[in-house]
């Protein structure tokens, strides 16, 4: 009985430390979610010298870069025309650069005014506690009255009667294009997505261009003489206008007679257009060659321009390199497609001063590549001073080169 008496009484006990442990748990919770840290944090205390208040007071907040990091703690009247003196009070992890911009910003149309700190950039020297800012650096936005006085001038501006023809007309041309605007909308979407999906061309052909004026950059002295070319260019076709106004009412009958001559050439033209798809597409296949062609040719073209001294031009020219072997082979119309001899024994001779691959110097080695012949039907060739070889396609070709091994013949030559 006694044991139990004991229990009973430290029950409640117990029950009272668990109910003030929860209590002060729920307490810490909604005071750092409602009130927040910052209302314990250590701040820093500013005061700002400004010619007016701008509709700043007291309990304004204060934001730095957009971001709430502290109040306006009292705004008092100075002595004379001196302005006023706006107090504030910032955390002290802020940290303020000294030549920060002191703004009086109002972020939406209702009159609820911040004072926004903006610096030119995060190095310091930073405020201390205690500094003041002095009124070269501060901004307002522009009072009341003077947006009412400007906003009543626009509309004295504007004729009324000239708004409703607006209307009448935007009513008239938009009338039952609802759906075409609807389409437009959509195709909108299409548009962005396309754009999304050509950004690294773009980012190239940016990067490019970069590549391409720096290359060019010594021609930056020739941009005024350009821009004074424009000009004239612009004033000749001022003075053919009239030339132009009799060319364009020329035009449609010059059209009249295109017309009819395309429709009647249409298979032609389909034809053309097909035999354009081949040299599309190699051209496609070298646009890394065209890319790098278009960086690097205006670059050659301004070395180039460095031979230039004055009125002369100093530079090597090699015209010739000696005789050019030269074969006497027997010209074939384009009708004759039957099979021909093949010649062999096509290369320069070693009295010519121009030397084919056979005779060009080397040194030494027991393995010096030696010119011969091979019989095309048995794939025989003899080799001086060594047995003879013969050449196929049954010696491993296949597994490297694939089926068609032979055309590495075009790319590395034959040695026995």
């Amino acid at each position: 009985m006694a044991a139990k008496q004991r229990l009973k009484q430290k029950l409640p006990m117990g029950q009272i430390a668990l109910f003030l442990a929860i209590a002060l748990v729920c307490t810490t919770y909604v005071a750092i979610n409602a009130v927040g840290t910052d209302a314990v944090a250590a701040k820093n205390h500013f005061a700002v010298l400004m010619d007016d208040a701008g509709g700043i007071t007291p309990h304004s907040p204060v934001s730095y870069r957009g971001v709430i990091v502290g109040n306006v703690d009292d705004v008092l009247a100075l002595p004379g025309d001196q302005g006023v003196k706006v107090e504030m009070s910032v955390l002290e992890r802020v940290k303020v650069p000294v030549s920060s911009e002191i703004v009086v910003a109002q972020d939406t149309p209702v009159a609820l005014k911040h004072i926004d700190l903006r610096p030119a950039n995060e190095q310091g020297p930073y405020l201390a506690d205690g500094d003041t800012i002095g009124p070269k650096r501060t901004s307002r936005p522009l009072a009341l009255e003077e947006v009412l006085v400007n906003l009543m001038k626009l509309t004295d501006d504007i004729d009324v009667d000239d708004i409703t023809v607006i209307a009448d007309e935007l009513s008239v041309g938009l009338a039952d294009t609802a759906p075409h605007l609807e389409r437009l909308a959509d195709n909108s979407f299409e548009m962005v997505d396309k754009f999304v999906e050509l950004e690294p061309t773009a980012r190239r052909l940016i990067t490019n261009g970069m590549d391409f004026m720096a290359a060019t950059g010594g021609s930056s002295g020739r941009l005024p003489r350009i821009t004074n070319s424009l000009a004239d260019i612009t004033s000749q076709m001022r003075k053919l206008t009239p030339e132009g106004v009799n060319l364009a009412k020329k035009v449609p009958d010059l059209t009249d007679r295109i017309v009819p001559l395309l429709h009647e050439n249409q298979p032609a033209m389909s034809v053309l257009l097909a035999n354009l798809v081949t040299p599309a597409q190699i051209v496609s296949a070298r646009i890394p060659a065209l890319e790098h062609g278009l960086i690097f040719i205006p670059r050659a073209f301004s070395r180039l321009s460095s031979i230039g001294e004055g009125d002369t031009a100093n530079f090597e020219f090699v015209v010739t390199q000696g005789p050019v072997c030269y074969y006497d082979s027997p010209r074939r119309t384009p009708q004759e497609v039957e099979p021909k001899e093949p010649a062999l024994t096509y290369h320069c001779p070693s009295e010519l001063p121009v030397r084919g691959a056979a005779n060009a110097p080397r040194p030494a080695a027991k393995d010096r590549p030696v010119v011969t012949a091979a019989d095309p039907a048995t794939g025989r060739a003899e080799v001086p001073g060594s047995e003879p070889v013969r050449l196929g396609g049954n010696g491993g070709q296949s597994s490297v080169l694939g089926a068609d091994s032979w055309q590495a013949i075009y790319l590395q030559g034959v040695q026995p």
